[in-house]
């Protein structure tokens, strides 16, 4: 997954009317601009108020699926009907709806102690039963959930929309910046930790990354949901902030850590030139068509010289990549035979294939084909090993 991690109050852009839904086409023209373009993920929120960032909103109630935005009056029929005609739309398009239940801070039942409520509990298996036919959809409980409940009551409700969700779609927590190791560890319920990193270069975010997915070991995978503090916005897009190249190099410092990536501030300040989008869906696309991606683990200590990072299935395939390609792709230990080589232009989405290729044992320098002019990703399979490539 490669794609915005915003805009965060996606459901309530536009001006409310009185039936409880939003006027205007904001949504839809996100929607359509994802679909033309790139970008397969969506992360937005139901409740924003009650603590969440829409706190301080004229309207209190604005940012909330509740009747007249109150909690304890129930949902509001209205506004749920309106999420579903875009919640199709995205998964029709292939775009992952990542439902948040809570902003940061967010408190509709008071601060969750550990005990859910019955309105809490009711709240959330509606929620579920509501949208859980949707195929592209994972669910979070809460952004930063340490701002709005503790440990057990996320735990709790976990397990009240596991119980909810008989399609079972992965339920995931965020946790706060900087934290790069799951607190739900051995929680059955919870499979994807949303992570926010303040790295501060590609480098740095790739070690924090890297850090998360090794903590896991296959328990659980990691979705680098945000990137950003208040010195170093490199993988926060808002006009005059930062380029496009690097935004890029950041989405694929995380895919070579071996988790999907969302980028923070995407919608935040206008809407992204198309090219960002189409960078998304070139990473995207190249790593979907890796059939053994999911049993790759990191093996950054066999790139040298312009290699940055590394992927591996080891003895049998692996993907690498350089931000400075120097006209080679260095690589050791990958053992002798015939090789089948993928390279990939990351600005361009330019792909070259190259069968046969004699590689021998110890260490080796592998000339990139001079249509790839931009950072380069590379996927080695050994010929005797292949699996078709997914086309």
């Amino acid at each position: 997954m490669c794609g915005p991690g915003d805009p965060e109050g996606f459901l309530f852009l536009g001006k409310r009317q009185e039936d409880g839904t939003m006027e205007g086409s904001i949504q839809e023209e996100i929607i359509d601009q994802l679909r033309e373009n790139g970008g397969n993920s969506m992360y937005l929120q139901a409740v924003r108020t009650h603590g969440g960032d829409a706190v301080d909103s004229a309207d209190p109630g604005f940012e909330n699926p509740f009747i007249n935005g109150d909690p304890h009056l129930g949902l509001d029929e209205s506004t749920l009907d309106q999420w579903e005609g875009w919640f199709s739309k995205m998964d029709e398009a292939g775009i992952t709806i990542y439902f948040f239940f809570y902003d940061d801070g967010a408190k509709p039942f008071g601060y969750g102690n550990g005990t859910v409520s019955q309105e809490e509990k009711a709240f959330f298996e509606a929620i579920v039963h509501r949208f859980k036919h949707h195929k592209h959809l994972i669910w979070c409980i809460a952004e930063e959930y340490q701002e709005g409940m503790t440990f057990g009551h996320a735990s709790e409700l976990a397990s009240i929309v596991d119980a909810a969700d008989d399609h079972h779609h992965i339920t995931a927590v965020h946790h706060g910046s900087g934290d790069n190791l799951m607190d739900f560890r051995l929680d059955p319920n919870i499979i994807q930790f949303a992570q926010q990193s303040s790295a501060s270069s590609p480098q740095s975010l790739h070690t924090d990354v890297l850090e998360a997915v090794k903590d896991g070991a296959g328990s659980w995978n990691v979705l680098l949901t945000e990137n950003s503090n208040d010195k170093n916005r490199d993988h926060y897009w808002s006009v005059g902030l930062q380029d496009r190249k690097q935004v890029r190099l950041r989405n694929w410092s995380v895919a070579m850590a071996g988790a999907s990536v969302m980028v923070y501030g995407t919608w935040t300040a206008a809407a992204p030139d198309a090219d960002m989008l189409k960078d998304m869906r070139i990473l995207q696309e190249f790593m979907e068509g890796i059939p053994d991606l999911n049993q790759m683990i990191s093996k950054d200590i066999i790139g040298f010289d312009a290699t940055d990072y590394v992927l591996a299935v080891p003895g049998k395939s692996y993907i690498a990549y350089s931000s400075e390609p120097n006209g080679k792709m260095a690589l050791r230990s990958l053992g002798s035979g015939e090789y089948h080589l993928k390279w990939l232009d990351c600005a361009t989405g330019k792909i070259v294939e190259q069968r046969n290729v004699q590689i021998n044992q110890g260490s080796n320098s592998l000339q990139i084909p001079k249509e790839i002019v931009n950072e380069v990703a590379l996927y080695i399979i050994r010929e005797d090993h292949e699996i078709m490539f997914v086309k």
